[in-house]
Formats: structure tokens, sequence, C-alpha cells
């Protein structure tokens, strides 16, 4: 398999920190070789990086240079940049409870209180009401804007009594 040039540049990097590592050590390669358990032509081709060793002996080298822990991070969530930003693009915008989450104990949702409910709901069509008079927003566009949470799907997801649901 042929490895694309950047990849080519960093194994040797790579292989080359290692070698920097163990000297600054003091370790020589068959002091090296003999903890990590590889002859010393393998611990060779690991300081020039060479793609054919295996990835459990350069986890061991590094281990016994005591960077085993950075090792295991690599492919961390906290480091997987690009995994982390589409996975916050693929979130879903509204969060929906099953009927046996609602009717879990532990479950604790909050105090609700159908007034304030009603209220900010009442304040949210009259907002909405000012939008569609000034002109600044089609009715198409706020029904589009305000469609994410249909108005009997709140009132049934918080068991709001008939009276609070207006019809449509």
């Amino acid at each position: 398999m042929a490895l694309p040039i950047p990849v080519q540049h960093a194994l040797r990097e790579f292989g080359s920190d290692i070698r920097a590592a163990r000297i600054r050590r003091r370790l020589p390669m068959q002091i090296m070789a003999e903890r990590v358990s590889i002859s010393r032509s393998t611990l060779a081709r690991v300081d020039r990086g060479d793609p054919g060793v295996n990835l459990g002996t350069y986890a061991t080298v590094l281990h016994e240079l005591g960077f085993g822990e950075g090792f295991a991070s690599w492919a961390g969530v906290s480091s997987d940049r690009i995994g982390l930003r589409l996975e916050e693009q693929r979130l879903s915008k509204r969060v929906r409870l099953s009927q046996r989450d609602v009717s879990r104990d532990d479950l604790e949702i909050g105090v609700l209180r159908y007034e304030e409910l009603v209220a900010d709901r009442e304040k949210s069509r009259n907002a909405d009401e000012a939008l569609l008079k000034s002109g600044a927003i089609s009715r198409n566009e706020l029904q589009r804007r305000n469609s994410m949470i249909p108005g009997n799907a709140v009132a049934r997801i918080l068991s709001l009594p008939d009276y609070c649901i207006e019809p449509e």
C-alpha cells in the first residue's frame, strides 16, 4: 500500500521523535529492545518511523518511554474536532420524551405552571401578530418558523387541559 507523502513525512518525524526521547533518557537500543521485547532491528525500524512496524509495537515503545496515556487519547472524542462538528450539525432541533420517560419517577422535568405557560404562549402570539401587521414577515414564513413544535404537541407533552389548546 502506498502511503500519502504527508503520512510518510509524519511517520518519519514520529520515529525521529521516539529516537530522540529514547536518547534523552540515555537508553541504549539493546536495553530498550529488551524492555519492549523486540529485536534491535525492529527498534531501528521504529526509530525510522517504518510504516510496516506493528501499531502495538509503537504503543509499547511509547508506553516504555512514558507516553502511553497521550497515545491513548490521539483518536479520543475530545480531540476529534471534525467528528464533534459533524455530530453537532446532526443534533435534533427539538427534544421528544417518550410516554415511558414522562411517566418515570426518577425523571424530573421541573415544576410546570400552566398559567405562566399560557401567558408565554399569549405573548408569543401577540408578537407574531405584530410582525404580521408590520409586514416584516409573511404568514407562510411565520408558519414555517413556528412549525417546529405544533401547538397541540406542547399540550400533549405537558398534559395541559383542553381549554388551553386553541383550535388551529
